[in-house]
């Protein structure tokens, strides 16, 4: 999907793909891969913690055990959970 994105934006810029609810669902080109970013407006990232591990690659992930993975995701799990519930949260 990186590759298809950075056919149309840059490297650096956010985009995604939206999976809306069955009843607003609009597909007029099956197999189509619909990408959107808003235009002149900050766009909410999820703080990077709760996406993934910063710095692990796929190689580290799949020289992993299955239970080191594990334990690697529930370790990363509280400490996400930990920092963001000590964080007031933003206006909005």
């Amino acid at each position: 999907m990186y590759f298809v994105k950075d056919l149309f934006w840059d490297e650096e810029e956010t985009v995604i793909q939206f999976h809306a609810p069955k009843s607003e669902y609009v597909n007029n080109a099956p197999n189509c891969l619909h990408l959107w970013r808003p235009l002149n407006i900050p766009f909410p990232m999820p703080p990077a913690d709760m996406v993934g591990v910063k710095g692990l690659s796929h190689d580290d992930i799949t020289h992993m055990s299955p239970a080191e993975r594990l334990s690697l995701i529930q370790q990363a799990t509280v400490t996400a959970l930990q920092t963001h519930e000590s964080k007031p949260a933003s206006p909005a």
